[in-house]
């Protein structure tokens, strides 16, 4: 498995995506979880090999069952959009509620998501935001986006725009676009922040 993402990412070989999938089916065959989700991956978006969904969420199945949280989430998301599955937003919930509790932050956030909007499960705020500090202790960058907004806006959270600037700027160096929006939007409205229009504009500019 990690010759094959050697090749995936060209990693001291030249990348080379037709040796990744060759060497991720070898691993597969040797049992791999990792293999399998990445595999999983593969079929799904149809990335080095001819798309089929339900190959793809074959894989993830296996490898769920063998306790890979990343693959346990992949089959949230599929059941949460109907991607190569009928849709089943509270299946999509339990899936990600599995991989939460195993410690995985982009489960974590993608629960706390489902939560803020009712998706699946019922309504909650404040359970969200639970989750989303979880995830934030593990520095997720979309984590620390989401949780900003609630902070900005005191919803499910004591308002804290302080803080919610703070989150803002640790999701925005980890490349999450839309807190270099909401930066730029701080900055612009003083919120959390000396007004400062030319620090908006430049946040702006980074997010567009």
């Amino acid at each position: 498995c990690n010759l094959a993402v050697c090749y995936l990412n060209g990693i001291g070989v030249e990348e080379d995506m037709a040796q990744a999938v060759a060497w991720f089916q070898k691993a597969v065959e040797g049992g791999s979880a990792r293999a399998k989700s990445i595999l999983g991956d593969f079929y799904l978006d149809g990335r080095g090999v001819e798309q089929d969904k339900e190959r793809a969420l074959s894989l993830y199945r296996e490898s769920a069952a063998d306790g890979y949280l990343p693959a346990i989430c992949s089959l949230g998301l599929c059941y949460e959009t109907g991607d190569g599955v009928a849709e089943d937003k509270a299946q999509a919930v339990e899936w990600y509620t599995r991989a939460a509790e195993g410690g995985y932050a982009p489960a974590q956030t993608n629960l706390a998501v489902c939560l803020l909007n009712g998706t699946g499960a019922e309504r909650s705020a404040e359970e969200a935001v639970g989750w989303l500090e979880k995830a934030v202790e593990q520095e997720f960058p979309r984590a620390q986006g989401i949780l900003g907004d609630l902070l900005l806006t005191g919803n499910g959270v004591p308002e804290d725009k302080a803080r919610a600037v703070e989150l803002y700027r640790a999701a925005a160096k980890g490349g999450y676009v839309p807190a270099m929006c909401d930066l730029g939007l701080c900055y612009e409205n003083g919120d959390g922040v000396e007004e400062d229009l030319r620090h908006a504009v430049l946040w702006y500019r980074k997010s567009a």
